[in-house]
């Protein structure tokens, strides 16, 4: 049961959020249909198909099963301007045979997608291998946990306090407040989005900082999407008062005062390395934050944990050289030419970053 400290949050998307099952799915498994001039990715139910095939036609039935088996339909390509996999499959096969058949396997699909890469036709069948956000009935949702661990993180950050904290001594304090603030977590809740989205958005997205390809196409919930969920404190006030006081107002503060931190850091990054629609990205938001409506980041991208870390122990020491110097002693990853983080998962043709939305009491 809620308790009076439960509040509605809204959640405002500002830029896709990405958060995966661990599951891909491939063109063997969807066509591209238009809707009203638009073009959009349809996710077939292959169950279905498999099944009015296999008492229709077997012989297309044993075509079917040959496009979820090719290997080549598990890649994605470039400059590729002929359709493949299913899509071929349904143009080619099973729509001169029986139109109707054709037109029922369309209307039959689990889901449909925006497609924000590859509008064009030799862009559009590159893609072969797309990672799934996580879902409830066929929509795309924000769990609890996402936020809660986001929110943990924040909180974190505003818990530590590393000034004047020598080297040898810095991941004994983060480990030791990590332990209380599991403790003091386990009564702040926060549900799953009430809504869904019923069409996801794909984007091409790939790493600033590496060397290695890391191109790959992303469902996410995309930018402009609104979404809701509660939050409520279950300690009990009788034993543990000052948990059960902990409000929305208190992690506000803290998601801004970690948030407006971030976006320096961003900020310059940008700046360096000559990432401008990242940058004016960047101030925009910054221009947006407020303690009533702070950002935060969600899902993949975000690396909140160890950014939340890191950059509490960068703004702790005396200069960039000492921060250097406790990576280095505590061999902290790779080096790269830019101090932190390491890298960046970027939406191509855009520079957009993943995950920032705004929250919001709905009132």
């Amino acid at each position: 049961m809620f308790n009076d400290n439960s509040e509605n949050i809204k959640l405002e998307v500002f830029s896709p959020v990405f958060i995966g099952t661990g599951n891909e799915y491939y063109c063997s498994e969807f066509y591209f249909i238009k809707r009203k001039g638009i073009t959009k990715l349809s996710r077939s139910n292959l169950d279905f198909i498999a099944r009015k095939l296999y008492h229709l036609d077997f012989e297309l039935f044993m075509d079917f099963l040959d496009v979820l088996k090719n290997g080549d339909n598990f890649k994605n390509q470039q400059n590729d301007k002929e359709p493949r996999g299913l899509h071929k499959f349904l143009l080619n096969s099973v729509k001169t045979v029986d139109k109707n058949l054709y037109f029922n396997f369309l209307k039959n699909s689990l889901y449909e997608c925006n497609l924000c890469y590859g509008n064009d036709i030799e862009d559009k069948y590159n893609i072969g291998c797309i990672k799934e956000n996580i879902k409830t009935k066929n929509e795309s949702y924000i769990p609890g946990s996402s936020i809660k661990g986001a929110i943990r993180n924040s909180i974190l950050y505003s818990k530590l306090n590393l000034i004047n904290t020598k080297n040898d001594d810095v991941n004994k304090i983060i480990n030791n407040q990590n332990k209380k603030l599991d403790s003091f977590m386990r009564n702040l809740n926060f549900t799953d989005t009430f809504n869904g989205i019923k069409e996801p958005a794909i984007y091409g997205v790939e790493s600033f900082g590496t060397k290695r390809n890391t191109f790959t196409f992303l469902e996410t919930i995309d930018k402009g999407s609104i979404l809701k969920f509660k939050y409520y404190n279950s300690a009990n006030p009788n034993l543990d008062r000052k948990t059960s006081n902990y409000d929305i107002d208190d992690i506000f503060k803290c998601v801004y005062d970690f948030s407006m931190d971030l976006f320096d850091e961003e900020i310059n990054f940008a700046e360096k390395n000559g990432l401008y629609a990242l940058e004016d990205f960047y101030n925009n938001i910054y221009k947006l934050n407020s303690i009533d409506k702070p950002f935060i980041r969600l899902g993949q991208g975000s690396g909140v944990l160890a950014v939340s870390q890191m950059l509490n122990i960068k703004n702790s020491r005396k200069s960039l050289n000492d921060f250097t110097k406790f990576r280095k002693d505590n061999e902290i990853r790779k080096f790269y030419n830019y101090d932190f983080p390491k890298t960046k998962k970027l939406i191509v043709n855009s520079d957009m970053p993943l995950g920032w939305v705004q929250l919001s009491k709905d009132n």
